[in-house]
Formats: C-alpha cells, sequence, structure tokens
C-alpha cells in the first residue's frame, strides 16, 4: 500500500479553507495589527505604572494611565478585612497580570523568529534531513509524504533484488 500524496485540489481546498477563516476573524476585529497590539501591551508591561510611585500602592483601574495598559491584568482581588476590635475595615486589592514570557514567546512564534524545531528524517544513504518550521504546515506534509515514498520505494526496489 502506497502512502497517499495530497493532490492539488486537497492543496488547493486547505489554502481556500484558511482564507475563509482568516477573513472571518479579520471581521471579528483578530487581525494581525490587533493581536500584536495585545501582546505588546503584554509583553512590555511595567509595574510602576500600576503603582503610586510616592506611596507604594496599586492604584484603583481608573487611575492607571494610559488606560490601556489594564488590558495587562488578567485577575483582580479584592480582599476587605474587619478587625473586630477597632471596627476598622482593611481593603486590600491584588493585580495579577497575564504572563509576559508567554505573551513575548506567543509574539515570537508568530513574526517566525523562533528557532527551528529540529526534525530529522533519513536519506537513502541514512543522512538527516532537516524539515523545521521554516514550511508551512501544507508543504511539511507534502514533504513528508515524498519522503516516505520514496523511502518506500527504495524498500521495494532491495525486496525484488533478494
Amino acid at each position: 500500500m502506497g502512502a497517499i500524496t495530497p493532490d492539488k485540489d486537497g492543496v488547493t481546498a486547505a489554502k481556500i479553507a484558511r482564507e475563509e477563516i482568516n477573513k472571518g476573524l479579520e471581521a471579528a476585529g483578530l487581525t494581525n495589527k490587533n493581536i500584536f497590539r495585545e501582546l505588546a501591551i503584554i509583553s512590555f508591561s511595567d509595574l510602576r505604572k500600576f503603582a503610586d510611585a510616592t506611596t507604594g500602592n496599586l492604584k484603583m483601574l481608573h487611575e492607571i494611565s494610559p488606560l490601556k495598559l489594564t488590558k495587562a491584568i488578567k485577575k483582580i482581588k479584592r480582599t476587605v478585612n474587619l478587625n473586630t476590635l477597632t471596627g476598622i475595615e482593611r481593603t486590600v486589592t491584588e493585580y495579577e497580570c497575564h504572563d509576559k514570557l508567554a505573551a513575548l514567546n506567543m509574539a515570537i512564534g508568530i513574526k517566525g523568529i523562533k528557532a527551528p524545531d529540529r526534525q530529522e528524517i533519513l536519506d537513502k544513504d541514512g543522512n538527516p534531513q532537516d524539515i523545521g518550521r521554516a514550511f508551512g504546515e501544507t508543504e511539511r506534509s507534502a514533504r513528508i509524504i515524498f519522503l516516505l515514498e520514496q523511502a518506500q520505494k527504495r524498500a521495494e526496489a532491495e525486496g525484488k533484488k533478494k
């Protein structure tokens, strides 16, 4: 049984489907520009912008400037403690921000500036052939299928020799 290679129509259908998905995402506002803007806000957020410089206390949400920095906040936790002896209520607010390194890694992955993952497939002489992230999914799949077919043909030819 031979390996199945993607025909031209299958590749074309995959490209059309990807384009349609991208159109829908962009219509919803998920454009490259917006994605990178959001990742940049998280990646380059500075905790000093969330605190009052003189007191060191956290600012209230409406005090954070510029307001877009609030997008870096993942969770807000507010705890109210009541001192039963004095009757004084104390409120503690905590901000948890999104992971900066994860956002940077996402942006790096999208930009394609990350080193490609090394995957080795041996050729007919046993030497590794690199297939990295430089290829798109379709190209990588087609290349792997091609290499598998070549290996199968060599195995069949060697089987006939014996």
